[in-house]
């Protein structure tokens, strides 16, 4: 889907949800959207071109640098993370990432601070929505957010650079996250006590999974916190996708550890008729169920609760689920 034909999709999305699809302004540069009556303006930036190859190159480049300058110590074929490198590499890497999303950070800023401006409204919030709908460079969410809370925290004389641009949401339409495979939305706003806004956020999430369940007539759903501590999985997260096949409604769960924000993919340890063991690789085990009806049992109330709260169809006693 090129940049046009997400852009049209998702303005239908902004009607259906009650914002206002702003026109094209050739005098002043124009944010894209407008909900006049929660105080927002937005820009929507998509993220289309595949920059990976390029990337590599580059990052090759700067690991072989590292190791000869005894920065990182690696063996063979390595997965690394921003977060985990050392000060030093993490800045020599950002040379790189930075620039890019500054430059959409930028041009977005200065479209909601014109359109604010020219349409006098400036009582409204800026929130810059990112779609991921073709590169395969950030399809860790985490990372990604990490790159623009550091552009957004930038200033100059004392100010900051973006002012205009108080929340982000991250999200994605075909592309996957590389660890886990799974489809996402990530917010975050730039002031920490800016409930409003977060409210709002979570509120165009709801609406724009609920959208795409209608669209593509594939139920699509995600479990909040609160629905996870109610059956005392605290120390897992839990992700959903759920299709059609045939005459089924079809729901994979997929379960990541928690704790210290491990994300490491679960598994299952025992057999199907004794207790079942939740072990992460990273921390061992975490948490058992009595068997795995009773894993398989705790899992569907968790997807029921939580469609239940959204107004969606919930599993059927005999729907086919599959759980990862």
């Amino acid at each position: 889907m090129n940049k046009n034909t997400f852009q049209n999709f998702f303005s239908q999305f902004v009607g259906h949800f009650g914002g206002e699809v702003l026109p094209e302004v050739h005098t002043v540069p124009y944010a894209d959207f407008l909900f006049r009556s929660d105080l927002i303006v937005s820009e929507l930036k998509t993220l289309e071109e595949n920059k990976t190859s390029d990337h590599a190159k580059k990052l090759k480049a700067l690991v072989v640098d590292w190791q000869r300058r005894g920065l990182l110590l690696a063996f063979g074929t390595v997965n690394i993370s921003l977060p985990d490198l050392s000060q030093q590499c993490q800045r020599e890497w950002l040379k790189i990432l930075e620039p890019p999303i500054e430059r959409l950070i930028r041009d977005a800023n200065k479209q909601i601070r014109s359109t604010k401006e020219h349409l006098k409204l400036q009582g409204n919030k800026g929130l810059l929505l990112i779609a991921n709908d073709g590169n395969f460079l950030h399809t860790d969410p985490r990372n990604f957010m990490i790159l623009v809370s550091r552009v957004l925290q930038k200033k100059k004389d004392g100010k900051k650079r973006f002012p205009h641009i108080d929340g982000v949401c991250y999200f994605s339409y075909r592309v996957r996250t590389k660890a886990e495979g799974m489809p996402f939305w990530v917010s975050g706003v730039v002031a920490e006590n800016d409930a409003a806004l977060s409210a709002f956020q979570r509120k165009l999430n709801s609406a724009w999974l609920a959208y795409l369940s209608k669209i593509t007539q594939q139920p699509v759903t995600e479990l909040r916190k609160d629905t996870i501590d109610q059956y005392g999985l605290t120390r897992v997260r839990v992700e959903i996708k759920s299709w059609i096949e045939g005459d089924k409604h079809i729901v994979s769960a997929q379960v990541f550890c928690q704790k210290d924000n491990c994300g490491k993919p679960i598994n299952l340890v025992s057999k199907p008729d004794k207790q079942q063991w939740v072990e992460c690789p990273v921390h061992g085990a975490i948490g058992s169920f009595r068997n795995f009806d009773e894993y398989q049992k705790t899992i569907r109330q968790v997807i029921n609760r939580n469609a239940q709260d959204r107004g969606l169809a919930g599993i059927e006693p005999d729907a086919q689920v599959r759980l990862i």
